[in-house]
Formats: structure tokens, sequence, C-alpha cells
């Protein structure tokens, strides 16, 4: 591919070939700026990876001349791990675990009357051993720990008022009530040690 090969629809700014970066200085003056250079080594890596995934997602393997279904994900020790390399799968998979078990665990704590207090350090003790299982080797997107903070903190607290109308307490407020950090101050607890 020649810096000659790029395509210009009106309005538009070309594309490098070599960095795929919209700009006005096409040619060898951009490709010998470090930035295009950067990127385009990053490009070419981004499709090699590629290239190595499908030859990857291809291959067959036999045993006793029948073939074995191959899956993008698995559980192996207790954690799921996907083809993907994103943890995505392992996040649901324990927000889930940890759900059911807060559920069991909520329901005898209220029926005791226990306070915002106890219920947290059953939380830490019990439930977050679930949730958080494997976080150590996790590289969590901003949407996964969005996830994390609206199924146990945001849902959690807002409550129906005797007048059918919500409660909606500032998050802040519900961790200090209960004594509790932020989910990304235990994983990042969980990394360190």
């Amino acid at each position: 591919m020649h810096a000659s090969d790029v395509i210009v629809q009106e309005g538009e700014l070309p594309r490098c070939p070599y960095c795929r970066m919209f700009t006005c200085a096409v040619g060898k003056k951009h490709f010998a700026t470090n930035t295009c250079r950067t990127q385009a080594a990053r490009v070419m890596e981004r499709e090699r990876v590629a290239r190595q995934a499908m030859k990857a997602n291809n291959i067959v393997f036999y045993v006793n001349n029948d073939s074995i279904e191959t899956g993008s994900e698995y559980k192996y020790l207790g954690r799921i791990l996907s083809a993907d390399d994103k943890d995505d799968a392992a996040v649901s998979y324990n927000i889930k675990k940890a759900s059911n078990a807060w559920f069991g665990m909520y329901r005898i704590l209220s029926a005791d009357g226990a306070n915002a207090h106890v219920m947290a350090r059953f939380y830490l003790a019990i439930i977050q051993a679930k949730l958080l299982f494997g976080s150590e080797t996790w590289v969590l997107s901003q949407k996964a720990l969005e996830r994390f903070h609206a199924r146990y903190i945001t849902r959690r607290h807002i409550r129906r008022l005797p007048d059918n109308s919500w409660l909606y307490p500032p998050t802040n407020e519900v961790l200090d009530q209960c004594g509790l950090s932020p989910i990304t101050t235990y994983i990042a607890k969980r990394k360190t040690t």
C-alpha cells in the first residue's frame, strides 16, 4: 500500500495507510513523524494478533478420530477464562454467585434485625470473597467497574417509602453508614497482596 492509494471522500481528511489516522499531511513527511510510526507499529501488532487468533480458532483437535468441541469460555479452578482474554465473563459469573449468596444472607440478617454495620461485616467476610475471587489478575474496563457499582452499591440502598415514593441516598453516605469503602479500594487491595 502506498500513500498514493489514499481515498478521500468529500469533507473528510485523508487517512494515512500506515497509521490509519486522519491527517492533512499524508505522505513521506507524515510517515517520518514518531506519532505515525508508533501508531503504525500498534496497527501492525493488532493485525498480527488478529491473524493469530483466526488461525487458532480454525484448529480442530481429535481424540479417537472424533473432533473435540471448542469453546470460547471455560471454567478453570473456579474461575471463568475466555478465549479473547477478557474478564467480563469472570465478572458476570462472580456477580451472579455473590448475588445468590447475599440474597440468602440478607434474608437471615434482616429477619434477625441486624443493623447496617453488622450486615457490612458479613458482606466483607463472606460475599466479597465470592465477588472478588480472581480479581488479582483482572484488567477491568470502566463498564465492568460500573456494573460492580450498579449491582452492589447503587441498587442495594434504594428504598421505597410508606408514601410509595423512593429514597435515593447518596452512595458515599451509605458507604460511610456501613463502614465500607468503594469497591475499587478492595480490588486494589487484592492486587497488592
